[in-house]
């Protein structure tokens, strides 16, 4: 048996309401995302002092330049400018 939908003004009522709520709450997450925002520095500094940094933190970072390294140099693109590279630098006869 199908539903039956009765449309009357107390119906329009209640979703101006919530659509007036929802704006409402809308803008102010939008101001709280924008303070945020503005609270965080938009270029965080690097630590220029390797030795202000703890063994666990220089580890960490270790491992992430060796990941980002070994994905660098088994990539195609780097392979290829290897191969022209020693191409270029090889004496023709």
């Amino acid at each position: 048996m199908p539903r039956l939908y009765i449309y009357h003004a107390s119906y329009h009522m209640d979703t101006y309401t919530f659509d007036t709520q929802m704006e409402a709450k809308t803008k102010e997450l939008l101001a709280i995302y924008e303070e945020k925002m503005n609270k965080t520095p938009k270029n965080k500094k690097v630590i220029s002092d390797p030795s202000a940094l703890d063994f666990h933190s220089k580890k960490l970072i270790r491992q992430i330049n060796a990941t980002l390294d070994h994905k660098l140099k088994s990539s195609a693109a780097y392979k290829k400018k290897c191969e022209q590279e020693l191409s270029n630098t090889t004496p023709q006869p």
